[in-house]
């Protein structure tokens, strides 16, 4: 827990886990990321809303000045790797600090791999596989 502010009443504490998650939503807003996830890509929309999910490959490293973050991403191939770093960079420092206030002093980009359009279709793939049958709404039984 990263401590905010401390008041007469009380304090505000936020979990690394929710700088996690910003962190790690502010980085799949850059153009050619992917999550660092099993299997490269979420399931279903159910594991996409999960925590873990946004926060996985993101850890967060704590000092009286500030915080550090560190993120592993997938950048997708035909990506300039620096220049996706270096958006991933600012925009994690930005989306942290206005959300919570508090400083972000470093943001460490890993990128642990580069994904050929090819796999990624594959991913997709499997994930449109493993989705359950869809049950049927009165609506479509109406129309049938």
């Amino acid at each position: 827990m990263t401590k905010l502010r401390e008041y007469d009443n009380g304090e505000i504490q936020i979990s690394d886990d929710v700088i996690g998650i910003i962190a790690g939503t502010a980085a799949l807003e850059i153009n050619g990321v992917l999550p660092v996830t099993a299997g490269f890509a979420p399931n279903n929309l159910a594991d996409m809303l999960m925590k873990r999910n946004f926060s996985r490959g993101v850890v967060i490293e704590k000092s009286d000045e500030g915080i550090t973050v560190r993120i592993n991403i997938l950048v997708k191939l035909g990506f300039k790797i620096n220049n996706v770093s270096a958006a991933v960079q600012e925009r994690i420092k930005e989306a942290v600090e206005t959300m919570t206030g508090i400083d972000v002093l470093r943001v460490d980009v890993t990128v642990s791999g580069v994904v050929p359009a090819k796999e990624r279709r594959a991913v997709r793939a499997s994930s449109n596989a493993q989705k359950p049958a869809r049950k049927q709404g009165l609506f479509s039984i109406l129309s049938n």
